[in-house]
């Protein structure tokens, strides 16, 4: 398991226990001080009197939290709710118990529910195979739970709608009962999702209130109904449960008052679930349960409860005094008459909520039938009554204000002032008070703001760094919090694709012992510790299995895959089992093998298996025959093997060298006990070598030393037919502990401690990293899109697609630079042109997939894609030529220019085609036709950008001199705006509300409104200049010749840095409907990054 999937308090079982012990014993004694002291004791002294007289002695943690409680100064009542409070919340644990296990008849298999009274499980009732629902008594605490008291109370009530209890009772010292294992899921998880429309979340209650009034028919509260005491099975029925609170209204002849479950504490109910008179202490009622129901309903429609304090006892509080915010407030276009139903409930008199369930059951069917409702909504009368009594201070002013008014005629001119300066004053006050809560609110939003954005550069420095652990507990702290959820944007999303970048998990029945690709690297062969072989597909899917036939468990079995077919072998000990069929693993009979091999290969156009012997020995091991030859070809032991594609090589790493046989002297020599072949190439390496593979082209291989540094040689021939080694290229990794190498679709792929390193065969440079957590073992398929990771002592494998790691992904790669890229037809489209005028197109539905042009016209700059169909519009000298693609047939051309066009832009909505030229000169065209719209004149230099805003309503042109000319399309007017005093203008971008984004060659950005009247500068966004911007939502995404992708906010702070690669990035270009970005670099590389 990965460090940061451990629970952040995870303890032993025999911590819970302790913890369990001085709770009771707590509460216990505060039981008996209650009894013998005064009630007015302060929590100080209570505290101090039990860590002295305490029957057991406490922990240090315990000490320092009840010597915090005392800090409170709260009663002996609020502290031991406090303690109880806490220990519920804090203290257990539901990954600390051994499960499954035995209780008596029963089996417990798993923790489904927790609370203050008890910890529920859901298990198997053995003699009679049934599954049930157990809820056990928390340890040390059995007196307390009631959970017999709950047993009796719930067996009388036998209802459709009321969770059915079959059995109670006392095993091992701790008390439970059995009831009904309910197939469906709590309220309380529906609503995580969501509130419920009306008509649903009133046609719920009206099911509910069924089992509670067949409950107060037989005098029995409920007190502690709430959305996670109610069950909705799989035919969306509610079933109410957990009766452990419940009181009877009237107890049977002769069993005394029913408080069994008051204590010193006073809980009895979930705080904000809890009626007035609950947390007052007072005389309950069926209104009690009424209020119950409404919170429930209120919750329904709302999401959640009605009140809800930042303590248990702060709720409490809430619940006496505060009423709950109007639902008309919280969802709007909300049924007038159900709001009156659910406040109506809610009422804090008990006298003014519906008298019984019947009464409540009756308004609902009204509001279903569409009927008028008996219950009505609080006068303005009462309500002002009500906020007078709520705000005395203001009330009684304005009595005494109306009764001197009354009483004098005389002082009527005075009391007008004094009254119109007490408004004046008020208004002020009111004002004030308005303005400080909207400073209040910037200021909170402020410091959201600023908690996101270091959480954020944190989990982006920690990944580079390779950190994996630490930016996912950056990045799971921005998902834990209410307040920076909202805050979240792409380069949230990019970075957490990065730190979890599992797309699918399998789970094997048992530990996997080895798994493997299979030559089209679409299928994933695994083995566990059973001998039971799986085949899987690339996105997790199991295709089909079968067990091992006589499988004999070994230390190092071995899973070998055929080259070329979907054939297995599997090595276990000296036994070797064949699977000829990958979609029914059918067994063919094979026999032993003779050795031991710490590895072995299949070879690749031959039924032989060759491995190394634990002894150092060369094992031959014909399948047809079973016949096993042992080769000793060098004195030391080998410890790499590898087999070039053709099978015409065989390369051994021995110490520092590596040495190649030709595989048909090593076939011919049948004699056992002779001289072994000599090798007929030996290299030497400076650094100890690693690993050794084999490239695709068969007479080339590769080589990993200890310090990260890669090595290709290629196996030249000669005239006699001897054969050498010749250096091809050198690429140094910079990798921590490399351990293998793996081949994958033509690239070299590296594999790490902490990260897996993807090598560009062609380019001879690092094509990306990706960080890696702790692994077991690690294998790409052979397309180099899929990897599979494991960890240890774990059953799990997981898959990661390559193509949405939130990593850079190369496109292509050419020997000229490529100056622009572009995305088109819904983000389907995608395009690139170099300095020479090549363009090429790409869509995966073509065929062929990519289709080119050559332009020789210079500058070859001007290139965009139209976002609704597939079209190209491509400057070509003083023209622009728009391609339907994928034939390349001409739609139409812009030939309004007098000089070449260097900047070409389609509106978001296809509408318009705006192209600039060299001379300043700016045409605005219908996208579909061509046809001139305007013309912006007055601009001086050649147009470096020209951009539509996200409304399609403005567009933006500048020029090299710095001059910025904004053109509103509904009018046609067009406006010069104040020229940026800076270096040369490189790029534009419009923010969603107006705001200008112009980035320079001096590296800097600068955000101007839209009017142009005020400027805010970047400095220092890039070392160097800024060549492209693109706007993501609210975000500005800058590239330049740094080669990085930077994210900001509107704010001008940087958030992360999405790309970092060693050339300039020339031109980017963003999808919103893929979510993807398209890149280009001086090196002539074409990237995309998807989140």
């Amino acid at each position: 398991m990965t460090e940061e999937s451990t629970h952040p308090r995870q303890r032993s079982s025999d911590c819970f226990a302790e913890d369990d012990e001085w709770l009771a014993d707590f509460l216990d004694w505060l039981d008996s001080k209650a009894s013998r002291r005064s009630g007015s004791d302060s929590a100080q002294e209570l505290v101090e009197h039990f860590l002295a007289e305490g029957p057991h002695s406490v922990s240090d943690r315990t000490r320092a939290m009840l010597l915090e409680f005392a800090g409170e100064n709260a009663s002996a009542g609020e502290l031991a709710a406090t303690a109880v409070l806490d220990w519920i919340e804090n203290e257990r644990d539901p990954t600390s118990e051994n499960l499954p296990r035995d209780f008596g008849d029963y089996r417990l298999l798993e923790i489904i529910g927790r609370g203050g009274m008890g910890i529920v499980y859901r298990a198997t009732q053995e003699s009679l195979g049934r599954p049930v629902c157990i809820k056990l008594a928390p340890a040390g605490m059995d007196e307390r739970s009631g959970l017999i008291r709950e047993a009796r109370v719930a067996g009388e009530l036998h209802h459709p709608n009321i969770v059915s209890v079959f059995d109670a009772g006392c095993h091992a010292g701790r008390s439970f009962i059995a009831m009904e294992l309910v197939d469906g899921q709590p309220l309380s998880a529906i609503l995580a999702n969501g509130p419920l429309g009306a008509v649903e979340a009133a046609t719920m209650l009206r099911v509910i209130c069924d089992a509670i009034g067949f409950a107060h028919q037989r005098q029995i509260l409920h007190r502690d109904l709430k959305p996670s005491n109610v069950i909705v099975d799989t035919d969306h029925r509610p079933r109410v449960t957990d009766f452990g609170l419940a009181k009877r209204l009237r107890p049977p002849s002769g069993t005394g008052t029913d408080n069994a479950n008051e204590t010193l504490t006073g809980i009895a109910g979930t705080p904000s679930y809890m009626a007035p008179e609950q947390v007052q202490g007072d005389r309950l009622s069926e209104r009690t349960d009424v209020y119950g129901l409404g919170t429930i309903l209120y919750e329904m429609l709302s999401g959640r409860p009605p009140l809800v304090g930042h303590t248990p006892l702060e709720t409490m509080r809430l619940v006496e005094s505060t009423p709950p915010v109007d639902l008309c407030r919280l969802q709007v276009g909300l049924s007038k008459d159900l709001e009156t139903i659910c406040h109506k409930c809610l009422e804090k008199r008990p006298g003014n909520r519906y008298a019984s369930i019947a009464e409540l059951q009756e308004d609902l069917t009204r509001f279903l039938d569409g009927r008028p409702v008996q219950a009505r909504p609080v006068s303005r009368v009462v309500r002002s009554a009500r906020w007078a009594k709520r705000n005395r201070s203001v009330s009684v002013a304005v009595g005494v204000v109306t009764l001197s008014l009354l009483a004098t005629t005389a002082g009527l001119g005075w009391m007008l002032s004094q009254t119109r300066s007490a408004l004046h004053r008020t208004t002020i006050a009111e004002t004030s008070q308005r303005t400080l809560a909207g400073e209040l609110r910037q200021a909170v939003n402020a410091s959201n703001e600023a908690l996101y954005r270091s959480l954020i550069v944190q989990a982006g420095q920690a990944l580079a760094s390779n950190e994996v652990a630490s930016a996912r507990r950056s990045l799971s702290e921005i998902e834990s919090g209410p307040s920076l959820q909202p805050l979240a944007r792409m380069e949230y999303d990019i970075l957490h694709r990065q730190a979890w970048p599992a797309e699918t998990t399998i789970v094997c029945d048992s530990q996997p012992v080895a798994f493997r690709w299979n030559h089209s690297g679409d299928t994933l062969v695994t083995m566990d510790e059973t001998g039971l072989l799986e085949t899987w597909t690339s996105d997790g899917a199991r295709r089909s299995s079968a067990v091992v036939p006589g499988f004999v468990k070994a230390p190092t079995p071995h899973l070998i895959l055929h080259p070329t077919r979907d054939q297995a072998v599997i090595i276990a000990g000296n036994e070797l089992y064949r699977f000829n069929d990958f979609g029914k693993l059918e067994p063919r009979p094979a026999s032993g093998f003779t050795e031991r091999c710490t590895q072995v290969v299949w070879h690749p156009n031959q039924e032989f298996l060759v491995g190394l012997s634990a002894e150092g020995s060369l094992v031959l091991h014909e399948l047809a025959t079973g016949v096993s030859k042992d080769l000793r070809l060098v004195a030391n032991t080998p410890r790499q093997l590898s087999i070039s594609p053709d099978g015409q090589f065989l390369a051994l790493l021995i110490d520092n060298q590596v040495r190649v046989w030709k595989w048909e002297r090593i076939r011919n020599f049948t004699v056992q006990g002779f001289a072994a072949p000599k090798a007929d190439a030996v290299m030497t390496m400076q650094a100890w070598p690693t690993d050794v593979v084999w490239l695709p082209t068969a007479t080339s291989l590769a080589v990993l030393s200890e310090n990260g540094r890669v090595e290709t040689y290629q196996v030249v021939k000669s005239k006699n037919d001897a054969i050498r080694f010749r250096l091809s290229w050198v690429v140094q990794c910079d990798v921590l502990a490399p351990s293998g190498l793996q081949v994958a679709d033509g690239q070299i792929c590296v594999v790490g401690q902490d990260e897996l390193v993807e090598i560009d065969t062609q380019d001879h440079g690092v094509r990306q990293r990706q960080p890696l957590p702790v692994w077991d073992e690690v294998r790409m398929n052979s397309g180099g899109s899929t990897i599979a990771l494991s960890e240890s002592d774990s059953r799990e494998i997981s898959l990661w697609d390559l193509s949405k790691l939130g990593r850079p992904r190369s496109l292509a790669t050419t020997a000229i630079p490529v100056r622009k890229v572009a995305f088109g037809n819904r983000g389907q489209l995608l395009a690139w042109r170099d300095v020479d005028g090549k363009t090429v197109a790409s869509r995966s539905t073509w065929r062929p997939a990519s289709v080119e042009l050559v332009e020789t016209a210079q500058p070859a700059t001007g290139l965009d894609a139209n976002p609704v169909v597939d079209q190209l519009a491509v400057s070509r000298g003083n023209s622009v030529v728009v391609y339907g693609m994928p034939r390349l047939t001409e739609c139409f051309r812009v030939s309004r220019h007098e000089s070449p066009v260097v900047s070409v832009s389609y509106s978001g909505d296809g509408r318009y085609l705006a192209t600039g030229d060299f001379d300043g000169r700016v045409v605005l065209s219908e996208g579909m036709s061509g046809a001139e719209v305007t013309r912006l004149e007055g601009m001086k230099g050649d147009i470096r950008d020209v951009v539509f805003s996200s409304d399609n309503q403005s567009l933006l042109v500048a020029d090299a001199d710095g001059q910025i000319q904004i053109c509103d399309l509904r009018s046609g007017a067009a406006k010069m705006l104040q020229p940026i005093n800076t270096a040369s203008i490189n790029a534009l971008a419009f923010l969603p509300a107006g705001d200008m984004v112009v980035g320079d060659s001096a590296g800097d950005l600068h955000l101007r409104n839209r009017k142009g009247t005020a400027s805010q500068a970047w400095k220092s966004a890039h070392r160097g200049p800024i060549w492209s911007l693109v706007t993501v939502r609210d975000r500005v995404v800058s590239a330049g010749q740094d080669g990085a992708v930077r994210v900001w906010d509107r704010n001008g702070n940087l958030l992360a840095t999405l790309v970092d690669l060693q050339d300039p990035i020339w031109s980017i270009d963003y999808s919103s409907e893929t979510d993807q970005l398209i890149g280009s670099t001086t090196a002539g590389r074409v990237f995309t990054l998807a989140w």
